[in-house]
C-alpha cells in the first residue's frame, strides 16, 4: 500500500509493476503503483484528442479573424480604387476669361473626363432672375462662349454651373466676383 491507495492489477505494459507480488503471494500479477496512473495512462488517448480538438478550434478561431481583417481591408482597397478612376476621369468646368473680343467669357472643361447634362446660370433680364440653362457635352479641353450679361452674374449671386461626370456624379462649379477678384469653388453633389 502507498500513500494513494492500494496497488490493483492493472493492463498496461508500462504501468510500474511490483517485482514481489501481492500480499497474498501470488506471482506474476502486475499491480499499479497508483490508482490515479492506472486511470491516467488508460485515459491519455483521450486527453491527447481533447488538447488536439481545442488546438484546432484555437487555430481557426484566428484564421477567421484574420479573414475578416484581410475582407475589411479587400472592401477598402476595392472603395478607394474605384475613388481614383472617379477622380481620373472626374471633370472640372470652369468660367474662364476668354482671350478674343468676340468670345469675352468662355465655359471650359479643364478637367480629365467628359462632362454631361450641363446646367449654368443663364442671364435672362433686369426683370426676371437668372434660370439654369441646359448646354451639350464637353469633352476634356473644349470650351463654349457665354453670353457677357450672364458672366457678370458673377458680381451678385455668382455664376454656377452643375454638371455630371460618366459614371453620374455630380458636380458644381461656383464662381463669384470678391473685391474684383475671381475665386471659384467645386463641389460635389451628392
Amino acid at each position: 500500500m502507498n500513500s494513494l491507495g492500494p496497488e490493483r492489477p492493472c493492463n498496461h505494459d508500462s504501468a510500474p509493476r511490483s517485482s514481489t507480488g501481492s500480499a497474498s503471494g501470488t506471482v506474476g500479477v502486475v499491480y499499479c503503483a497508483p490508482m490515479v496512473e492506472c486511470h491516467y495512462m488508460r485515459n491519455l488517448p483521450i486527453w491527447i484528442q481533447s488538447l488536439a480538438d481545442l488546438a484546432i478550434a484555437v487555430v481557426t478561431t484566428w484564421t477567421l479573424i484574420i479573414l475578416r481583417r484581410y475582407a475589411a481591408d479587400t472592401k477598402i482597397i476595392a472603395k478607394n480604387s474605384s475613388e481614383q478612376i472617379e477622380s481620373a476621369q472626374m471633370p472640372f468646368v470652369v468660367l474662364v476669361l476668354g482671350r478674343e473680343a468676340s468670345r469675352p467669357w468662355l465655359l471650359r472643361n479643364q478637367g480629365s473626363g467628359t462632362a454631361l447634362n450641363i446646367y449654368f446660370t443663364r442671364f435672362v433680364s433686369q426683370s426676371s432672375p437668372p434660370r439654369m440653362q441646359w448646354m451639350t457635352p464637353l469633352a476634356p479641353g473644349q470650351e463654349i462662349a457665354v453670353d457677357r450679361e450672364s458672366a457678370l452674374l458673377t458680381q451678385e449671386s455668382g455664376f454656377r454651373v452643375e454638371y455630371e461626370s460618366l459614371s453620374g456624379k455630380k458636380y458644381r462649379t461656383l464662381t463669384k466676383d470678391k473685391d474684383g477678384d475671381l475665386k471659384t469653388t467645386f463641389n460635389r453633389i451628392e
